[in-house]
């Protein structure tokens, strides 16, 4: 019979006598010194901490309340930046193009009455005011009120009656206030979106109730 082979180990495996559970370890525990220098770092700060030393205690808490402050800080300046640079922007352009619509529903509402004074006064001819521009007025002489031309936007002017116009104006008057809703709403929604940014930084910082972003 065969003498044994020396470099058989107890597990079969060929080489050295390493078995296959020690292939596995020596595996696993690839580089031990960057699994230690990592435990090392994680755990520095906690030892120092928990150290005897009064002196050492406190600038281990002092360091590591550097480094709290220093990261809240970090997180406050993106939520503000946020808030300035993109949420207020938003809410200053929502804000004019709803003053806009206003304007908008303001004139035709005018429009509305002086179509409707015409009609209850029995008016069939007028003189009237014509601005001219940069407030540069010349009187005018209409000798026929019975027909009047009405912007229906984009530059366009269309020559309606008077019930005509009336019905018109009925219909842009609710078109109008479904964008100032519209309007409406996205302005509150931005703004609740700022105000949870804003609860959010105090939070982080710990401030008042009272904190907000001007």
């Amino acid at each position: 019979m065969a003498p044994a082979d020396p470099n058989y180990g107890s597990g079969g495996v060929a080489g050295g006598g390493v078995t296959r559970d020690q292939a596995s370890v020596k595996v696993r525990s690839k580089d031990p010194k960057k699994k230690e220098e990592k435990e090392e770092d994680r755990s520095e700060w906690y030892g120092r901490v928990q150290n005897s030393d009064p002196g050492l205690q406190k600038i281990a808490l002092e360091s590591m309340r550097v480094d709290m402050d220093g990261a809240r800080q970090k997180k406050v300046q993106k939520y503000e930046e946020f808030v300035d640079q993109r949420l207020k922007p938003d809410l200053v352009r929502a804000i004019a193009e709803r003053d806009k619509v206003f304007e908008q529903q303001k004139i035709f509402s005018d429009l509305k009455k002086n179509i409707e004074n015409l009609e209850k006064n029995n008016v069939t001819n007028l003189r009237t005011l014509v601005n001219l521009g940069s407030e540069v007025y010349m009187q005018a002489d209409v000798p026929d009120t019975s027909h009047i031309f009405v912007d229906v936007g984009l530059g366009f002017h269309v020559e309606f009656t008077r019930s005509e116009a009336l019905n018109f104006i009925a219909t842009k008057d609710e078109h109008i206030s479904r964008k100032i809703d519209e309007y409406t709403r996205l302005i509150a929604s931005i703004k609740a979106q700022i105000k949870m940014v804003c609860e959010g930084i105090r939070e982080i910082l710990q401030l008042p109730m009272s904190y907000s972003i001007n």
